[in-house]
């Protein structure tokens, strides 16, 4: 990879500084931030290195880099796979074209209200917009906003009557933080709170925040009013997927009483810090602050669940499952019926 970097051939460099990726990539926090085309993609290791000069070190970059940056990939659309046959989605465009599949669902058999969302997404125009004009409440933009999304599909949940509520996080790869604790006051009477390790410095942050539940504006008792009529049965049903935000959202909720259901979080505690190279490419990485629970444990290595559901590997395909009882929505509604019934 030294060699490859110093290289006066651009190619080269260019499959040097993804090697470099390869090696550091820890699930979506540390990664080059380059396009999947032409030289610089991704993929120019394969693309750009000579298969003779360099087989063995392609060879090594496929076991070693590839095929987990591929499984992990593959899981998550063998995920999506199983939601598209359960679970009507909605697709919306957010403001940077990037597809987003969002959903609501009522399940009348057992009461119970699944909202589903991929990626967590503020739009900020849209709210400045939303605030500066006195908007009404039903003008928040779902469409590209993943609090006012939630939001609205939390008053649908209402109107159907639904007893209990699951928030899928089960293909969620995280996101932004804003977004995630406007979904958290929904859930905690309008209240919301991050807290953090500061790694170099050795202390902890945790900052609070009031969450506009209303849309009015301005944050008072209505909020907590507003947000007490959300008196569901709330699960957060999560997977190895549930990356970053989609790992720390549980770990907050589960710290407020709330049950996290499926398998256990993929992880990913660390806020990202965005940075270039002296050539102009740019790249991410993980920062010194580190996502905490309440005890100030580091929550990179996921959140355990309180009701297991079960993924059956298929022995002639790992990166395939048997996802029927994972997403069995008898067992979930009845699950969350009687859990806080004792």
């Amino acid at each position: 990879v030294k060699e490859l970097l110093l290289s006066t051939n651009k190619k080269d460099f260019y499959a040097g500084y993804n090697f470099l990726l390869g090696g550091m990539f820890d699930g979506g926090h540390t990664l080059t931030l380059m396009g999947q085309e032409g030289d610089i993609g991704m993929n120019s290791v394969n693309q750009n290195l000579d298969p003779e000069e360099y087989a063995n070190e392609l060879d090594f970059y496929r076991t070693k880099f590839a095929q987990p940056l591929f499984s992990l990939s593959t899981n998550s659309l063998v995920f999506g796979a199983k939601k598209t046959q359960i679970f009507p989605y909605v697709i919306s465009m957010s403001p940077s074209d990037t597809q987003k599949l969002n959903y609501y669902y009522f399940d009348s058999s057992n009461n119970t209200a699944y909202v589903g969302f991929d990626h967590f997404e503020v739009d900020d125009n849209a709210w400045d917009e939303f605030y500066k004009n006195n908007k009404s409440a039903d003008q928040a933009p779902v469409e590209t906003d993943s609090y006012a999304f939630i939001r609205s599909c939390f008053y649908q949940a209402l109107e159907d009557n639904a007893q209990n509520l699951v928030l899928d996080l089960t293909t969620n790869g995280g996101g932004s933080s804003t977004a995630l604790l406007g979904i958290m006051g929904l859930f905690n009477n309008g209240k919301a709170y991050i807290g953090m390790n500061d790694v170099l410095n050795r202390s902890r942050i945790t900052e609070y925040y009031d969450v506009d539940i209303n849309l009015d504006g301005k944050w008072d008792q209505d909020d907590v009013t507003e947000a007490n009529k959300f008196n569901f049965n709330f699960g957060v049903f999560t997977s190895r997927n549930s990356f970053s935000c989609g790992n720390l959202l549980p770990s907050l909720l589960k710290e407020n009483g709330i049950k996290i259901l499926g398998e256990k979080s993929g992880g990913g505690s660390c806020s990202i810090v965005l940075n270039t190279t002296c050539e102009g490419l740019a790249f991410a990485h993980s920062s010194q602050l580190c996502l905490s629970n309440r005890d100030g444990d580091n929550i990179d290595s996921g959140i355990p669940v309180d009701f297991e559901l079960e993924v059956i590997p298929n022995p002639s395909n790992p990166l395939l499952y048997d996802l029927d009882e994972f997403y069995n929505l008898t067992k979930i509604g009845e699950y969350l019926s009687s859990a806080y019934s004792e």
